[in-house]
């Protein structure tokens, strides 16, 4: 009897452990898309504001992170990192400027509904327009 009730409980632990993996990955798939759409905003703002820091500022658009974090204005309070791989974030440059990030990781996504058809997470840019 005993040994059933641990078998019983060893496929059912089994399960929730699927499923709380499950769950964790939706999380960070989450949280890849609030921070990369930071970034990408931030990316963003900053470009915008080059026509009004144009004398001090010799480029429209930030060539390091770190750029969006310091005063006068900060666009991002944080330079965020990659939840999905905890790396941070593979940069988009066109002629040395930032604009835009992507994951470095080869997993598939689960979400198709913020990442299309795309078959791994370093497949979706998210790019300043």
């Amino acid at each position: 009897m005993l040994m059933v009730v641990l078998a019983v409980m060893g496929v059912s632990m089994m399960a929730a452990g699927k499923q709380w993996a499950l769950v964790i990955k939706r999380e960070k798939e989450a949280e890849l898309v609030f921070r990369a759409n930071r970034i990408k905003n931030a990316i963003e703002a900053y470009a915008l504001d080059y026509r009004l820091h144009s004398a001090s500022r010799p480029n429209q658009f930030p060539l390091n992170l770190q750029q969006l974090t310091k005063p006068p204005k900060r666009y991002l309070w944080t330079v965020y990192q990659d939840p999905v791989t905890g790396l941070d974030f593979e940069l988009i440059k066109v002629a040395g400027q930032i604009r835009g990030v992507r994951s470095r990781s080869h997993e598939q996504p689960l979400n198709r509904l913020h990442f299309g058809k795309a078959r791994r997470y370093r497949e979706v840019a998210f790019q300043a327009q």
